[in-house]
């Protein structure tokens, strides 16, 4: 049985496949204590089809201070 807190047969797993040219879905490692994704990036708990447009566009000051930095 697979054991995600693994490294090693995260690995093993990964080769294997990869010699009986095979796909591997699914979680493969977990690291407890690692923030995830998520909690990094703090993302919001809703749904992008569902939130406001204010939630999704940042204010016209923000984005020309974006965009300026690729125009220089």
């Amino acid at each position: 049985e697979h054991d995600v807190s693994s490294k090693k047969m995260a690995l093993d797993a990964l080769r294997e496949a990869d010699e009986k040219d095979q796909h591997v879905t699914g979680l493969l490692y977990f690291e407890e204590g690692i923030p995830t994704l998520d909690e990094t990036e703090n993302l919001v708990d809703i749904p992008l089809a569902e939130l406001p447009e204010n939630m999704m566009r940042p204010p016209k000051e923000t984005l020309d201070e974006l965009l300026a930095n690729f125009r220089s």
